[in-house]
């Protein structure tokens, strides 16, 4: 129970202090929350959404693979099922929802 309050405590704390950060830097919170509610939004549904997608896409190369081999299409299948979400997931800037 301790735990759970000082974790709820410390996510609170951060909140407030990126909020009071812009403030006493003299920039806009309006364009501050727009960025932050992105990267909110990013960490919590898109990043997690990425590491399914990366899953789905492995699974439907595996299964394409006997098909890929035959046609000479193995490296374009890999990049688009694996490499495109693991690019979109790990190493795009926190966000920043558009990709390549």
């Amino acid at each position: 129970m301790r735990g759970k309050r000082l974790i709820i405590l410390s996510i609170t704390l951060c909140f407030m202090l990126s909020i009071v950060g812009s403030v006493v830097a003299g920039e806009s919170t309006e364009s501050n929350n727009m960025d932050s509610d992105l990267m909110i939004f990013d960490m919590v549904l898109a990043r997690p959404a990425g590491l399914i997608s990366i899953g789905v896409g492995t699974s439907l190369f595996v299964l394409s693979l006997p098909f890929t081999l035959c046609s000479r299409n193995v490296k374009h299948t890999a990049h688009k099922l694996i490499m495109e979400p693991i690019n979109y997931t790990f190493t795009r800037p926190l966000g920043q929802m558009e990709w390549q």
